[in-house]
């Protein structure tokens, strides 16, 4: 997974860095099989913790946009009251106005990067 980039606008921006953490999602045996998957670090929502992020030091946090118990705005305050300032991205399917969401976030949480990703037939960054 060194070669994952991140897209913006159908264009790929820039290289994910090593370490990847993912927040309330975890990969089924056939994918821990087919995929190499050794940079990225899967973790439920209560695990996260500045002793976690001073572990595995992530370049990028992913998470669903809702989660079981905790959306993004509780990953987001979470993230921030741990001391995590880089890149964080919610996946969802195809929701009416990502704009609104992301501004959500923003105005809880300023400072942390965030952008949701919809993940459809085309997954689009907004």
């Amino acid at each position: 997974m060194s070669g994952l980039r991140l897209l913006q606008g159908g264009k790929s921006t820039r290289k994910i860095g090593r370490n990847k953490l993912v927040v309330g999602v975890s990969p089924t045996a056939d994918d821990m099989k087919k995929r190499p998957w050794s940079n990225f670090h899967f973790v439920d929502f209560a695990s996260i913790t500045p002793e976690l992020l001073n572990d595995i030091r992530p370049e990028i946090v992913f998470s669903p946009l809702f989660g079981r118990g905790y959306d993004a705005i509780d990953v987001a305050h979470r993230l921030a009251t741990v001391g995590y300032d880089g890149q964080y991205l919610a996946l969802s399917a195809p929701v009416p106005d990502c704009d609104m969401i992301k501004a959500e976030v923003g105005n809880a949480v300023p400072g942390l990067t965030f952008d949701v990703l919809s993940l459809g037939s085309r997954p689009t960054f907004h």
